[in-house]
């Protein structure tokens, strides 16, 4: 112990009473094993057991560095992250401690020194230890010393004079503080050295400010490049999908938009970045509103300008939220027109027959269906006309899906069963705004659903006067204004319209327009009523029963030659339609699999064949005398005699036949004239006002 106390003095001398008693006491230790008073802390003593645990001496050189050039590079290269963020807050100390004997040192979580920063003496008095990068400085291999002890104990260490193990380095005083990563583990000591004499009590402190600066500076390099992670996830993400998206912070600001949103809307990027969404979408404001209250917003309509042009698109947005709360919303594009598609495909915008489901072989029907087919040759405007229930809509149908519109959409529009307040609306469509109630964005009319295939209006006689000058120009020019709007938008469009009444006469008395009426009737085609198709009564009823019993799951029945001769005398002002409810409710009330007779309604079973080509009326007196007492003089039904004697009675003549009988049969209950002639209540309404049928009816 005397040669170690004797190299000792060589080395260093006590500048201070403390550091005599640290003298005294690291003698007294390495030559008896014991400590006496408090002269040395307990942390040093249990570090100096376990440097001689690891066979090392007080005594021995300086530590030699083992680690070569090429793995210092590797180590250095693997910590590169600590060493961006120490280096720099090394750096700015390096002039305060010119002149000061002090050097800060930077190791890893293994003890390796990874670089020295300070005074070019103590730099160069480092050196003479091997205190230089590349070293290694645990316990295990220099004993007791700062960095060693506060890589064993994770906390704060100062070691100073002959605190120090080894006597080589009793002259020193090092500071060192953990290094933390942002996950909270010790990845690094940084570390402040001196001669002993110049150590400040406030030392230790500087040391702590300065790992926890690091500390910090390795978090913000973390979140900042999570950030970055996040955002290039997020953006790759954009990228790939085929949907058109923008971001937008929590303030309303657009913050990025992928490549099929920028060419929805026809701008850059960095024309787009940080503008508020309200200046893109100024009609929406709501959009700026859910934006910053965190709301998601629905499906609306949004125009926007676009190479000088109006167009639309269609937004919603959905609201973002991290763990702080709201942080900005996502808004979904789409072109109107793709809408448009999954709308008409979702509601099954589509003509649903073709020619082939028109069943009849008589000359009239077939000089009709010729023309149909003619038309749908060409874009050409079609009339249809013919009276309620002839199939209108069916020859319709048919002309869409034989032309080059067929994979477009078919929309048909009922002019008689939209309120006429807001037949405008819904034919045209309206504006944001644009009443009082209207639907925030607007409404897509029936017109634009149409666009690129069909529309049909049915009961074109219906339109009101003011719709009906605004519809010319959509058979004008192609476009269309929406209500509340000013600019027009262009439609690919073709027109088929129908109706049961005369438009040329209705313009005689300026109820509807005639330059409507020719515009519309380019190729007019009448539907011939079923009274006038010779030998299509028969074809029809069996295909029409063989779609009733499949719908109905039952076996198809037949029917028997009285009914057929029934069927073939009856005037049928009801047309296929009436005969197909006709039919359902006999197929009903058949269960011997026949239709008889008696299976069919009272105003059919008065028809009975009489000769070849005529009928007779067939009823009793009595029946006869209870009708007359049902309905008022003026109105009393004729007799069979009477009705077979006039073969050529009129449409309006048979229409009122049929309607009267209907009303005596039910005591004028309107559901169950509808259902037996088979017409909406509100033709029914309309045609006893236009026979003056002044009957009381009953409304149920």
């Amino acid at each position: 112990m005397t040669a170690i106390a004797e190299s000792h003095n060589e080395t260093y001398i006590a500048s201070s009473d403390i550091h005599a008693k640290q003298i005294q006491a690291w003698k007294l230790f390495f030559s008896s094993g014991r400590v006496e008073n408090d002269s040395i802390r307990q942390e040093i003593v249990k570090s100096w057991k376990r440097s001689i645990a690891f066979g090392l001496r007080p005594d021995s050189h300086k530590a030699n560095v083992k680690i070569t050039r090429q793995s210092i590079a590797i180590i250095k290269e693997k910590n590169s992250a600590l060493i961006e963020a120490a280096v720099p807050i090394m750096e700015s100390l390096r002039l305060s401690l010119k002149n000061t004997g002090f050097i800060f040192t930077l190791a890893d979580n293994n003890g390796i020194v990874l670089g020295v920063i300070g005074d070019q003496d103590a730099v160069e008095f480092a050196k003479k230890n091997n205190y230089v990068e590349g070293c290694c400085r645990t316990e295990m291999e220099v004993g007791t010393n700062s960095i060693g002890l506060c890589l064993a104990t994770k906390m704060p260490a100062q070691v100073s004079g002959a605190e120090h193990f080894n006597a080589r380095h009793h002259s020193w005083t090092c500071s060192s503080a953990p290094v933390t990563s942002p996950g909270g583990q010790l990845i690094g000591v940084i570390t402040l050295s001196g001669e002993s004499h110049s150590t400040h009590k406030h030392t230790l402190g500087m040391v702590i400010s300065t790992a926890c600066a690091i500390t910090d500076a390795l978090k913000r390099k973390h979140s900042t490049n999570e950030k970055k992670k996040s955002e290039q996830l997020m953006y790759s993400i954009l990228r790939c999908i085929s949907e058109a998206i923008i971001m937008v912070d929590r303030n309303g600001n657009i913050t990025h938009a992928n490549a099929k949103a920028l060419h929805l809307i026809g701008m850059d990027i960095n024309t787009l970045r940080d503008q508020s969404v309200v200046k893109l979408f100024p009609k929406i404001r709501e959009i700026l509103e859910t934006a910053k209250t965190g709301e998601s917003l629905p499906l609306v309509e949004v125009p926007i300008e676009k190479n000088r042009k109006r167009n639309f698109l269609m937004l919603k947005s959905y609201a973002v939220k991290g763990e702080s709360g709201h942080c900005g919303s996502l808004l979904f594009l789409s072109e109107k027109k793709t809408f448009l598609n999954g709308v008409r495909k979702a509601s099954g915008l589509k003509a649903g027959y073709t020619f082939d489901d028109i069943v009849g072989i008589s000359d009239s029907l077939s000089t009709q269906v010729d023309l149909a087919k003619v038309a749908a040759t060409s874009d050409a405007r079609v009339l249809i006309t013919g009276e309620t229930g002839t199939g209108k809509e069916l020859f319709a149908h048919a002309i869409h899906n034989a032309s080059d519109r067929k994979n477009g959409p078919f929309v048909a529009i009922n002019c008689a069963a939209i309120p006429r307040d807001l037949i405008e609306s819904e034919i045209m469509g309206y504006a944001s705004g644009a009443y009082t109630g209207a639907r925030q964005g607007g409404q897509t009319g029936k017109l634009e659903l149409a666009d690129g295939g069909t529309v049909f209006l049915d009961e074109i006689s219906q339109m009101p006067l003011d719709v009906q000058a605004k519809f010319l120009r959509v058979l004008q020019d192609g476009t269309i204004t929406r209500l509340g709007d000013t600019k027009p938008i262009k439609l690919d469009i073709r027109v088929i319209a129908a109706t049961n009444e005369n438009l040329y006469e209705k313009g005689n008395d300026l109820s509807f327009r005639h330059d409507l009426y020719f515009r519309l009737s380019v190729v007019e085609i009448n539907v011939p009523a079923l009274r006038n198709r010779h030998g299509d009564i028969e074809k029809l009823s069996s295909v029409l029963l063989e779609r009733i019993s499949k719908k109905s799951g039952r076996e198809i029945v037949h029917i028997s030659p009285e009914v057929m001769s029934h069927f073939k005398n009856y005037p049928w002002p009801g047309n296929i339609r009436e005969l197909e409810n006709v039919l359902e409710m006999a197929e009903l009330t058949s269960p011997a699999g026949v239709i008889q007779v008696t299976n069919l309604p009272e105003r059919i079973r008065q028809y009975a064949t009489v000769g070849e080509n005529s009928a007779a009326f067939v009823g009793t007196a009595t029946q006869e005398q209870k009708k007359s007492e049902l309905l008022p003089p003026e109105l009393s039904a004729e007799s069979g005699a009477e009705i077979h004697k006039r073969h050529s009675l009129s449409i309006k003549d048979a229409e009122l036949n049929c309607l009267r009988r209907a009303m005596v049969e039910t005591n004028c209950n309107i559901a169950e004239i509808s259902r037996i002639l088979g017409l909406s209540r509100s033709t029914i309404y309309r045609r006893i006002k236009e026979f003056n049928l002044n009957k009381v009816i009953k409304y149920n």
